[in-house]
């Protein structure tokens, strides 16, 4: 395989896979939540940014869906390569972060069960002008390999993905990730800036919940989308690598909505 061609396939996922600051942000914030300790140690000029964790005391059904022993449960993380020896380097899809992640979805998931995150949200923030809602949703692809027109084996992926919208649930407005990259970043960065009446609150996340169906034909053509974006991936890859045979590449629908949130202006603000 061309270097840049395996290149190209390694950072085309890198967007739905959060980059460092995210990664950083939700271990911190997961850890904080779940009475564990995050301690932000700042870089120096030879050194980078590290958080120092401790896990011991964490919820013990988190804990027990960490790869780590009690002796293990505290200790320095980095999450910029490359990091001191002493520290270990969180990526998206370390193990540890792969866990926190299952488990804090999985609680939200759970009408059963005690969660720290929400699957709806309603807050008002500087980030905004006008009313955007965040809705998270999950796509799911059926992969199949093909050889000699026959199907040798048949795999199942998914990916969790923030999409945006403005304006009225009834009625959106959707931002494109290709042409509204930065604008949708700065919406998953905003920070809370004033507080949001319960029963207000509960009026737009109705509002929302209403319109869900009416998103499907959006939601159904970023997913046919994303297949044939795996699909182009899977292709190019076998190619280089003269491997025989081909991969097909279904969405599997309706899309799952998992989560909608709503930002609001602050009072006063103008679009």
């Amino acid at each position: 395989i061309k270097d840049e061609e395996g290149t190209a396939q390694l950072e085309a996922p890198h967007g739905a896979l959060g980059d460092v600051d995210t990664v950083r942000r939700f271990v911190i914030d997961a850890t904080r939540s779940h009475h564990g300790i995050a301690v932000e140690e700042p870089g120096t000029d030879a050194t980078r940014a590290s958080v120092r964790l401790d896990l011991s005391e964490t919820d013990e059904a988190l804990r027990d869906r960490l790869p780590l022993d009690g002796s293990e449960l505290d200790f320095e993380a980095g999450f910029d390569p490359p990091v001191a020896e002493h520290q270990l380097l969180l990526g998206r899809t370390h193990p540890i972060v792969a866990a926190m992640a299952g488990y804090v979805m999985d609680t939200a998931l759970d009408p059963k069960l005690a969660s720290k995150a929400a699957r709806a949200g309603v807050t008002r923030t500087k980030a905004v002008s006008t009313r955007t809602h965040l809705v998270v949703v999950r796509f799911r692809y059926q992969l199949v390999v093909r050889r000699q027109n026959k199907a040798v084996q048949t795999m199942l992926a998914e990916e969790a993905q923030v999409v945006a919208f403005t304006g009225k649930p009834a009625q959106p407005d959707w931002l494109e990730a290709a042409t509204d990259g930065a604008s949708l970043t700065k919406l998953l960065n905003a920070e809370v800036a004033g507080n949001v009446p319960t029963e207000v609150g509960r009026d737009f996340i109705e509002e929302a919940l209403a319109a869900i169906d009416g998103w499907a034909g959006e939601l159904e053509a970023r997913a046919i989308a994303g297949a044939e974006r795996l699909a182009e991936g899977h292709a190019n890859v076998r190619d280089q690598a003269k491997m025989a045979g081909s991969v097909e590449v279904t969405p599997a629908l309706p899309v799952d909505v998992l989560g909608v949130y709503v930002l609001l202006p602050m009072p006063g603000a103008t679009p």
